[in-house]
């Protein structure tokens, strides 16, 4: 009985000792072939990422676009590589390079892609489309911003907000100026649904001179939040206009210490640029 129960107990020890080999055998031919397959997939990536860095410098440096072009990139903007690649390209283009980077993704139908995404029942979808719309300035999705601006997401809110303060159209300031007296009503109870003030400072500044005079009301009469916002843009995008000196004086009696730090913060940039 003892000799069979220590046959048995070898026996036993003998298969795990197998079992473990087989398994480890099986983990260093699994681990193997994953990191086949990833040097497989990265230089798949870094032989696409060369193949659309060469199609884009060449965009960007011959007018002429070959219509095999157009249609690779009809194909190509699900690819990550392709939009990182996009992103980058447009970020450091002149405006004569970027305005034909972005007319190739209007005939590529990208911006058409897009316009029906703003229209997702999913909110990171329509947060996707307007950062990308955003990003391309393209004329053709500055309603579809505006809208989305507008948006039941704040997230989408805050994205579009964004997207509208670095393009240029007569339709945005409107916007963005609604945008800061919602945002600054001072009321607590819609705070954390409304876009921070910050976005909204930050679209505003990008928007320039065009936004300076519709402002100068709000530096008088609007909520301290609001006042606190003009000033900040106001020192960040000086104007020597008479009736921005004129407003700037009146904050420095603001009861507002912000308010009058940045309006004489201001009203120094003004000296400088009258």
């Amino acid at each position: 009985m003892g000799g069979g129960t220590a046959v048995a107990w070898s026996q036993a020890v003998g298969w795990s000792a197998l079992a473990a080999v087989v398994v480890a055998a099986g983990s260093a031919g699994l681990s193997m072939a994953r990191r086949r397959s990833s040097r497989r997939v990265q230089e798949a990536r870094d032989r696409r990422r060369e193949r659309y860095r060469a199609v884009f410098e060449h965009v960007q440096t011959d007018g002429a676009v070959d219509p095999q072009v157009v249609s690779e990139w009809s194909r190509a903007f699900s690819d990550g590589v392709f939009l990182d690649l996009l992103a980058d390209a447009l970020e450091r283009a002149d405006a004569e390079a970027r305005s034909r980077l972005i007319a190739l993704c209007e005939r590529s139908g990208y911006v058409g892609r897009l316009r029906r995404a703003a229209w997702s029942v999913w909110w990171w979808r329509r947060a996707y489309a307007a950062r990308w719309l955003g990003r391309l300035g393209s004329r053709e999705g500055i309603a579809d911003l505006i809208r989305l601006s507008d948006d039941v997401s704040l997230r989408v809110r805050c994205v579009a907000i964004g997207a509208l303060g670095s393009l240029r159209d007569p339709r945005i300031d409107p916007v963005l100026l609604k945008a800061l007296d919602t945002a600054g009503n001072g009321d607590e109870t819609l705070s954390r649904r409304l876009v921070p003030i910050e976005v909204v400072t930050a679209a505003l500044i990008a928007q320039g001179a065009s936004v300076v005079l519709p402002l100068l009301p709000r530096l008088i009469e609007g909520p301290i939040a609001v006042r606190e916002a003009v000033a900040n843009i106001l020192s960040c995008v000086p104007d020597a206009h008479p009736p921005v000196r004129a407003a700037l004086l009146g904050a420095f009696r603001d009861g507002d210490a912000e308010v009058r730090a940045r309006a004489a913060q201001a009203r120094g940039k003004v000296g400088d640029v009258g």
